[in-house]
């Protein structure tokens, strides 16, 4: 059997409570096609994972950081932790879909956390945001329903009060 890439040696954990097990694990076309003792197998790159766990891809259900994956120093920081897909527009925020202005809005008010990445800001919609990310990044972003947008594009940005 041939593969893509080959991972000898390690102690496979699958996800699914079953204790770990020594097994290799053949990657095909970007998808795991085997894990099993796999003999005989050649493989473009292999792996030697003695010692080593493998594990599926971790999935962080809380960050903020989908501008940075566009690039920039923390690009790869979630996937140097084993995190391969990432739920975006967590705590309600996301910066779609807003109007241009509220935009500017937004990313004025959030330049402390976000800083000011050069990224474009000029999607106007949902589905022109999340073409940004298309080809660009090194994980799987899954979006969910920004309430904070979708409250500012219907009520406009919160007022800040501070005490006196």
């Amino acid at each position: 059997m041939d593969f893509d890439v080959l991972i000898t040696g390690g102690e496979a954990v699958d996800g699914t409570g079953s204790p770990r097990r020594h097994a290799d694990v053949g990657i095909k076309d970007g998808r795991i096609a085997a894990i099993d003792r796999i003999e005989g197998a050649h493989a473009d790159h292999v792996i030697d994972a003695r010692g080593l766990v493998v594990a599926p891809g971790f999935i962080d259900v809380h960050v903020h950081s989908e501008l940075a994956r566009l690039g920039g120093i923390d690009q790869f920081a979630g996937v140097l932790d084993g995190v391969t897909c990432e739920l975006m527009s967590p705590d309600g925020f996301s910066w779609a879909p807003l109007t241009p202005d509220r935009l500017r809005e937004v990313k004025d008010y959030l330049q402390v956390f976000y800083g000011d990445p050069e990224v474009g800001w000029d999607w106007t919609s949902v589905a022109g945001y999340l073409s940004m990310f298309e080809g660009r990044i090194p994980n799987h972003l899954v979006p969910q329903a920004p309430h904070l947008a979708i409250k500012v594009a219907a009520m406009g940005p919160p007022q800040i009060r501070w005490p006196r």
